[in-house]
């Protein structure tokens, strides 16, 4: 018995084609009550990048984010939950695949596929943390060839 075509292909990549990685956009107030991100800058590429990193064999995606994060800045954090726009459905319910506003969720907010070309995919799941300890963004340094730049977000 031959199935309808289906409408969209889906390709299936094995665990050799892949890794699975995440990382976060890291918030913090300041002393003045203003937002700000941490954002890296890799001098050897000279591009600004967010912390992310690969999973580790048994740690869920979130655990990955959050100790990724840690290891890249040096500033201990913890998931954001947050009102956002997500397709997942609340638990112990059977809900439409649409998307839908929720509050107070931890969940990714983007995924980035990027093509490594002979070496497979890479899928980083973005999610939204929050700094957690008594340091403070400014470090001049963490790491030999990575900086921080502190940007502040504007509130509207």
């Amino acid at each position: 018995m031959q199935g309808l075509p289906r409408p969209h292909p889906s390709p299936v990549l094995f665990s050799e084609a892949f890794v699975i990685c995440a990382g976060s956009v890291l918030f913090r107030n300041d002393k003045a009550g203003r937002w700000q991100i941490c954002v890296l800058h890799d001098r050897v590429d000279s591009v600004h990048v967010l912390p992310k990193g690969r999973k580790d064999c048994g740690e869920s995606i979130d655990e990955a984010a959050v100790r990724e994060t840690y290891e890249e800045t040096g500033y201990p954090c913890k998931l954001l939950p947050c009102r956002m726009t997500t397709r997942a459905p609340l638990p112990h319910t059977n809900m439409l695949d649409e998307p839908r506003i929720v509050d107070g969720i931890s969940e990714p907010f983007a995924i980035t596929l990027r093509d490594l070309k002979e070496k497979g995919t890479k899928l980083i799941w973005w999610y939204l943390t929050i700094h957690c300890g008594n340091e403070f963004f400014s470090a001049p340094e963490y790491g030999r060839n990575i900086s921080h730049n502190t940007t502040i977000c504007q509130g509207s």
